[in-house]
């Protein structure tokens, strides 16, 4: 498991834009 904040800003900058 590597969830990082990247990951996490990747999510929210991907649900922002949808």
């Amino acid at each position: 498991m590597s969830i990082t904040r990247r990951q996490l800003l990747r999510g929210a900058a991907v649900a922002a834009a949808a």
